[in-house]
């Protein structure tokens, strides 16, 4: 397996280098293309000769000064690199890749990024590397553990995209079914994520009652805070019991069950969804791992700490203030569920030196404790003088604290622009693509499968009579229908309808019952209470309508129409 896998990635870089030297034989004149060894080293020379001229007082040419203005030496380790020149010391060292080091630099970035596209790329290595853009999108375009998530694109419409103005004003969850490919107890994925930050929160679950997904939501909310609104699309996992608890501890606290599968309702929390599925899919390959509950920590943190496009940071940074200080790497995971037997790598400034050592015997142990107790009091001999530090630097600390909720506010207004702004540009493209509609113009609805039967007609035909708020009413020839169609949801047929419209209110469901054959959706459910003949009269909904009674009706007591 190791072999294949050493295999793939020794062609997928000889494909990717084969591609590149092709790109760059094509853009010869542009600015943006690879920089090659060769020419770095030419630029580093001319560096050292205009420092040269500027300190000999030589003859000084226009070039000597846009060398030293744009370009730098940094030497480590005996090696010199070539890097951007810095307009101010707070800003970071962006090194300049030679072409021939790209594709290692770029693996460990994408792969640190679960996978992720060009923007969190080009979001990880802004402030340490610089690679143009085209070499960052042929790699990706070249990543042969990216063929697993790519999907066709499709047209989305938005008709009212929610915008939350803070963190925890909003909040969505949702489920993602895992029951094919089950870790162990755990057959479900809960995914929270507030609407303003972005910011996720996953949790594996053995299932989907009602008591788990509420301690799992009672578990963040108690980390962050409870949202004022939680919208999910899976209202049977709410039962009123639990809705009664979670509003006893916060009284502002309120849920709203959305329809299931709605993208227009649930579009943030369901795109999530699907990045949150290929990240984990990417970091079981990588990792070689079936563990998924556990591989779902790790890509709540990269995904956290990665580049959001709409917001403009990282979801962390969003809701903190600032990007984590460190990064952490999943190379190893063990096939145990023991959350102790993953291996996890902390890359940060400082790293302990130290190893304890392996005790076998109760001799050796009580050896090394007696050690341990001997340095420790060497260690209390020899107390450093700690020095004392300037006023300044208390003051500077001091500052920065009082600065922290301000720059965080600031982050957090910037995402919510960053939101708006697209949310805006959601609705232009749907004007667009939709054009309005007059009263009395001819309209096809197109109903949705819960509300009709398998072989029931898919679309209703009406005439618009109505329209406020940017949502429309149609009127069909057996009744006004009582919901209020979005723009997209309509579509202009070919000839007019003539045929006679009747006043009546009616639901979607009703008319499509109407105009079916077989008698509409056929979904029922009655509420008998246990009798000797319960079901077995026409009060009974179900057997009024000559069907059984199913597992809803009831309270799935038992009755004589199963």
């Amino acid at each position: 397996m190791a072999l294949l896998v050493e295999d793939s990635t020794r062609s997928f870089k000889e494909t990717f280098y084969e591609k590149l030297l092709e790109d760059d034989e094509r853009h010869q004149g542009s600015t943006r293309k690879s920089w090659t060894r060769q020419r770095i080293n030419d630029v580093i020379n001319n560096v050292k000769n205009a420092r040269v001229t500027m300190l000999t007082r030589g003859n000084k040419t226009s070039m000597n000064y846009y060398w030293l203005a744009k370009y730098d030496i940094m030497t480590t380790g005996g090696e010199e690199y070539l890097t951007f020149k810095r307009k101010a010391a707070e800003e970071p060292i962006i090194q300049i890749v030679a072409r021939e080091d790209y594709f290692d630099i770029l693996l460990s970035a994408h792969k640190s990024c679960g996978h992720g596209g060009r923007d969190k790329i080009v979001y990880s290595l802004k402030s340490k590397f610089y690679i143009p853009v085209r070499a960052i999108q042929l790699f990706l375009a070249l990543c042969p553990t990216c063929d697993a998530k790519r999907h066709a694109p499709r047209k989305s419409t938005v008709t009212r995209p929610i915008v939350s103005q803070d963190f925890n004003i909003r909040g969505q969850v949702d489920l993602i079914d895992f029951q094919s490919c089950s870790d162990g107890d755990f057959k479900w994925l809960l995914n929270y994520q507030d609407d303003a930050t972005k910011f996720v929160s996953l949790r594996p679950l053995k299932s989907k009652r009602g008591s788990e997904v509420a301690m799992e939501l009672m578990k963040i909310f108690m980390t962050f805070g409870a949202p004022y609104i939680l919208q999910s699309d899976n209202g049977c996992e709410f039962t009123e019991n639990i809705i009664e608890e979670l509003t006893a501890m916060w009284p502002e606290f309120k849920i709203i069950h959305e329809s299931p599968r709605r993208p227009q309702t649930q579009g943030s929390v369901e795109r999530s969804n699907r990045d949150v599925e290929n990240m984990l899919r990417m970091w079981m390959k990588d990792n070689k791992s079936t563990n998924w509950s556990v591989g779902c920590y790790y890509v709540q943190y990269q995904k956290n700490s990665s580049f959001h496009r709409i917001i403009g940071r990282s979801p962390y940074k969003a809701l903190f203030g600032n990007d984590p200080d460190q990064k952490i790497l999943s190379d190893q995971v063990s096939d145990s569920n023991d959350y102790a037997a993953t291996t996890l790598t902390i890359q940060s400034d400082e790293i302990m030196n130290e190893q304890i050592p392996k005790v076998k015997t109760e001799e050796d142990q009580l050896e090394a404790v007696q050690v341990s107790i001997n340095e420790s009091e060497a260690q209390l001999v020899e107390v450093p003088v700690l020095k004392k530090e300037p006023e300044e630097t208390h003051l500077m600390d001091v500052q920065v604290l009082i600065n922290k909720p301000e720059e965080t506010h600031l982050v957090r207004n910037q995402a919510h622009i960053g939101i708006k702004r697209a949310a805006e540009i959601m609705i232009d493209n749907t004007a667009k693509k939709f054009k309005p509609l007059n009263l009395g113009s001819s309209v096809l609805i197109n109903v949705p499968k819960v509300d009709r039967g398998p072989l029931d007609t898919k679309i209703i035909r009406g005439r618009v009579v109505d329209f406020r708020n940017g949502v429309y009413r149609v009127e069909t020839k057996t009744g006004t229908i009582k919901n209020w169609f979005p723009r997209h949801e309509l579509q202009e047929p070919v000839d007019d309808y003539h045929d006679d419209l009747l006043d009546v209110p009616i639901s979607l469901r009703e008319a499509v019952r109407n105009e079916s054959i077989f008698g509409g959706q056929g979904f029922q459910k009655c509420t008998c209470k246990p009798a000797p003949k319960q079901c077995f009269t026409n009060r009974c909904a179900c057997y009024k309508n000559k069907v059984l009674c199913g597992s809803k009706c009831h309270s799935s007591l038992s009755c004589i129409n199963k």
